[in-house]
């Protein structure tokens, strides 16, 4: 136990040198870097009990490098105000606790940790593409994968204090983003979906991982539904995102009826491409001429507004050239559409997107409220068929960990998982598969000898915020017409629930004693 106090010690200490080393090339104040430093450390103490009962698939040398790299690149100021200094104001006026500047690498935040690193985080995303077929969808994706992001990465520090798991739900100001991000990281995994997110083409790569499980149940389904959780997200979140996709869709559908009239759409292409030519053509004389040069370099200046004047005539050229290059571009693109694979690959995308905005756009809220259901029973169908893949020991523990992470996150500040009765009977099924395959394979011990019986005692195992269940014992106690089942680390008492057991099965149990959950 000394040895790896001092290993847990040893290894802060290379971490922290880490941090003072990116420090010392930064100016920050001593304000700002203590205040990094004391993140750092709760991000340390606490990232055992976080990786164990998120079952987080990356390392904390991962974790904390990651979060190290993006001081060094993309945090040039970070300025640490307080709230009764005049430089709180643009917060104040913002009603926020931190902002960034991303263009400038610039975050002004008040002196919390968990705050900072937000701003660390957000100003850190990168824009990734999402593939062609989900263009449309470039917003929406990258508010998810942000503030879901943010979210899960600011858990450490926000619900972990180095003893104990408690889930600060009024610090969860999206629970939607919250619980899509947290579906999409429990069904693929951390390591995976934070590799994925960096790569071309992310959530073209995402839906096919999930539509592997069709494979295994035609039923499922999913591309459609996620799609329209994550539009229906986005057009919560703010009262202009449903202008936005309105104007999206008018778009697509205008696209659309235009390239059903092939003869008209060939018209078109062929008259931008004579314009673009032309533009080319004058171009190519200008820089060919050096006194058409000059006046180009003189009419430019005199429009143009003081951040954006041309500083001499080789300038000039260089824009004329990227210009040119840009309309050749152009030719080329607009050739590969008349031809006919691209022309119906174009089309086909065209209409997609039009379908799934609009779709969006006409739900009712009864209809959003079944969508969000459907989606959780989607998302339980697909995490059975992996729970029906484990064989090991270890595989059906973590297992167990992550499911009772899956029903405490919240739904909103008085709910969780757990608690929607619309998913209860699959939530159940999950329990009792668990639990069954757990005490075959010597993982739990067995409290009735009857599967459903036994399952729905050890159903308490999965809402209890304790950090290490396996140090957990169950006491039953006969309570009338009930049972009684009590879940309790060492003396404390975590949860009380009461079942109700044929009395013909209820002799079958041991009452007033302390028993091991797990072996």
């Amino acid at each position: 136990m000394v040895r790896e106090k001092k290993e847990i010690f040893s290894k802060f200490k290379d971490y922290n040198n880490e941090l003072e080393k990116v420090l010392e090339t930064k100016y920050f104040s001593e304000t700002t870097k203590n205040l990094l430093l004391s993140m750092l450390y709760k991000i340390e103490v606490a990232y055992k009990d976080y990786t164990k009962v998120k079952v987080e698939n990356r390392t904390k040398k991962e974790f904390v490098e990651e979060i190290i790299n993006n001081i060094r690149e993309n945090c040039e100021e970070i300025e640490i105000v307080n709230p009764r200094e005049k430089s709180a104001k643009i917060l104040e006026e913002n009603k926020a606790n931190y902002m960034i500047f991303k263009e400038k690498k610039k975050i002004i935040s008040y002196a919390n940790e968990r705050e900072v690193l937000k701003a660390i985080i957000e100003i850190s995303n990168e824009k990734s593409e999402p593939g062609e077929k989900y263009l449309f969808m470039q917003k929406p994706l990258q508010l998810l994968f942000e503030l879901g992001g943010i979210l899960n990465n600011v858990e450490i520090i926000r619900d972990f204090d180095g003893w104990s798991w408690n889930i600060e739900k009024t610090q969860i100001k999206n629970f939607e983003y919250n619980l899509l991000y947290q579906n999409l990281r429990l069904l693929i995994r951390s390591a995976q979906i934070n590799q994925i997110l960096k790569e071309k083409d992310y959530f073209y790569k995402i839906v096919n991982k999930l539509k592997d499980a069709e494979k295994e149940n035609s039923k499922i389904k999913i591309e459609n539904i996620l799609i329209q959780m994550i539009l229906g997200s986005y057009l919560k979140n703010h009262i202009n995102h449903r202008k936005e996709l309105e104007e999206q869709r008018a778009k697509f559908e205008k696209e659309v009826n235009e390239m059903r009239d092939k003869i008209s759409l060939v018209e078109k292409i062929s008259k931008q491409k004579k314009d673009y030519v032309k533009k080319i053509k004058q171009m190519d004389e200008v820089m060919n001429n050096r006194n058409l040069l000059i006046e180009e370099y003189r009419n430019r200046n005199l429009k143009a507004k003081p951040e954006e004047k041309i500083f001499s005539v080789s300038d000039l050229v260089e824009i004329l050239e990227k210009e040119r290059e840009n309309l050749m571009c152009k030719i080329k693109e607009l050739n590969r559409n008349i031809k006919p694979e691209k022309y119906v690959k174009q089309k086909e995308i065209l209409e997609y997107a039009e379908k799934n905005i609009h779709e969006a756009l006409e739900r009712t809220e009864e209809e959003w409220i079944e969508t969000k259901i459907e989606f959780q029973k989607k998302f339980l169908k697909i995490l059975t068929l992996q729970l029906q893949k484990i064989e090991t020991k270890k595989e059906i523990l973590e297992f167990i960990y992550l499911f009772r992470y899956y029903l405490l996150i919240p739904v909103n500040e008085e709910t969780s998982i757990k608690d929607r009765k619309e998913i209860q009977k699959e939530i159940d099924n999950i329990i009792y598969i668990i639990v069954k395959k757990a005490c075959t394979m010597k993982v739990m011990n067995t409290m009735h000898e009857d599967a459903k019986i036994n399952s729905e005692i050890l159903k308490s195992v999965f809402l209890v915020k304790v950090i290490d269940l396996e140090d957990m014992e169950i006491e039953l106690e006969k309570e009338n017409e009930a049972v009684q089942v009590k879940i309790c680390e060492q003396e404390a008492i975590d949860n009380i629930r009461k079942i109700e057991i044929d009395p013909e099965e209820d002799y079958k149990l041991k009452y007033n004693k302390k028993m091991k959950i797990f072996i």
